[in-house]
This record gives C-alpha cells, structure tokens and sequence, in this order.
C-alpha cells in the first residue's frame, strides 16, 4: 500500500503566513461570513465551548506524537493527545486515531479533531466515522495541507472523501507545496459544502510560517 509524502516532522514555529481563502475569511481567528456560528464562536463564552477540553492532533507520515506541531500546540495551551501512528499504513493509522477518539469521548461530551498531512487525512476519514456512531460529537476539524490527493489510490483513502454535513473544517494549506497540491484541498473543499473554508498561505507544506494560522483556527473552538 503506498501513501502520501509528508515531511511534517521538520515543522518549525514562526506564527506568521497570510494568505487567501476560499469559502470566507480568516482574520485573528476564524470567522466564515456564510455562517454566522463561526463568527459568533469567536466571542461565545457559554457551555458550548467550556465542554471541549481536548484536540485529537494525528501526526503526518514523517511525524511523530512530539512532533513541532503538536508542541507548538502544547506550548500555546492546547489540551492535545496524539496517538502515535508511525510506521503504520494508512487504514491501521485510521483505526488508531479512531480508537483514540472514542477514548476521549468517553470522558468528553465533545472533541476537535486536527491533522497535518497524511494525519489530516486520517482525521477526516474519522470524522466520517464519528458521524454515523456519534453524530454531533465532533465539534470541528482544523487540517494542514491534508494529503487528499491520495482519495481512491490507497487503502483506507475513499474516493470522494468529504466532510461530514454541517461540520465546520478549516483547512489550511501552502500555495508552494510541492507534496500535496492545493487543489487536492481545493477539490475537497468544492464536494463538502459551505461548512468547509479553505486558507491559502504563501508557505509550502511543512507550514512553518503558518503554524499560527492552524492555532488560531483551533483557538475558535477549543478554549
């Protein structure tokens, strides 16, 4: 089974990189000027962003549970568990972070998922999962240059992946990567919806400029 090529693991921490977006508008967090829920979650004090404590980060092939990303996160404040997923296929990486996810949400009555790479990939396929068992549990998705290219070429990567309905997902995505090509985000984005917004950096795939962007989407949902 082949997969995707990741080199997550050299993630640096520079917070900067702007780019545009695709399906409404990042300022300092995430806001989506088709749903006023996004831009009302910014502010929003109330039960529905106290419930979530806990981020599911999957790591990109190359990557690892101490990756830069995922202290990156860490070292901003984030409650992060990141299942170690390496030398692992793509379906078996799924059925980790899988598991993961129902462990956390025995103790949570809801989580957000997030993933870079190949870990994005993963994590969406999981989000499909968790819709049919655990509807409404999954508060949001946050993906760094996800590896969606690889849709109906490897095991465990279905053809004409999307989103769960009504999921809020932001993506964000280097318009200089040479691994995964931005129109692999742009596609997903285009078959899921307006729930979906897409931001594209001037940064490459290891989104070491952009590390930034990826908090201050999760910092919309988890407190």
């Amino acid at each position: 089974t082949s997969q995707a090529g990741d080199t997550s693991q050299g993630e640096g921490r520079d917070t900067g990189g702007r780019g545009g977006v695709a399906g409404g508008t990042v300022a300092d967090g995430w806001t989506a000027s088709r749903d006023g829920e996004y831009r009302a979650a910014r502010t929003h004090t109330g039960p529905r962003l106290r419930e979530v404590k806990m981020l599911l980060w999957a790591h990109g092939m190359l990557g690892s549970p101490q990756g830069r990303k995922v202290i990156f996160l860490r070292d901003a404040g984030l409650d992060v568990v990141a299942p170690d997923m390496r030398d692992r296929d793509l379906a078996l990486r799924v059925d980790i972070a899988h598991a993961a996810a129902l462990q956390m949400l025995d103790q949570h009555p809801r989580i957000v998922l997030g993933g870079s790479s190949l870990g994005g990939l993963v994590v969406a396929v999981v989000a499909t999962r968790l819709a049919q068992t655990h509807p409404d549990r999954v508060l949001a998705m946050v993906l760094g240059a996800p590896a969606f290219h690889v849709c109906g070429l490897v095991d465990g990567a279905p053809a004409g992946l999307t989103a769960p309905p009504d999921l809020p997902v932001h993506i964000v995505h280097g318009r200089a990567d040479d691994v995964v090509p931005v129109g692999a985000s742009e596609s997903y984005v285009a078959r899921s919806g307006p729930a979906v917004t897409l931001e594209i950096v001037e940064d490459d795939h290891r989104l070491d400029q952009s590390l930034g962007r990826i908090l201050a989407a999760l910092k919309v949902w988890v407190p």
